[in-house]
């Protein structure tokens, strides 16, 4: 699911564990919440939202429905950590996300 918005800190220190929210709208009642999609590459974190989708029955269409998803990260490396939340696909087919450079002190 694209994300919305994000509740970061602003910086880190080593050693440190910090709640990560994520925000997202809920499109329809047969979505529900199926984890956290969390890739690492040296520095770099990319995220989203997993929901799952149930078919069949009725499903009823949610308007500015906003849910939270909120992980724990735990600082082990020193120097910047970049956050990259998948936002969705432009029109273009390319992926596009939130991003934040997060110092660690």
């Amino acid at each position: 699911m694209p994300v919305e918005s994000v509740v970061i800190p602003t910086e880190f220190e080593l050693g440190g564990t910090y709640p990560i929210i994520m925000r997202y709208y809920r499109p329809s009642s047969c979505h529900a919440p199926y984890g956290i999609y969390y890739e690492k590459d040296l520095n770099i974190r990319t995220c989203a939202v997993n929901n799952i989708l149930r078919e069949g029955g009725s499903c009823n269409q949610l308007n500015e429905y906003l849910v939270e998803e909120t992980f724990n990260f735990t600082v082990t490396n020193t120097g910047n950590y970049v956050f990259k939340f998948w936002t969705g696909v432009d029109s273009e087919g390319n992926n596009t996300f939130l991003e934040y450079d997060i110092p660690v002190n």
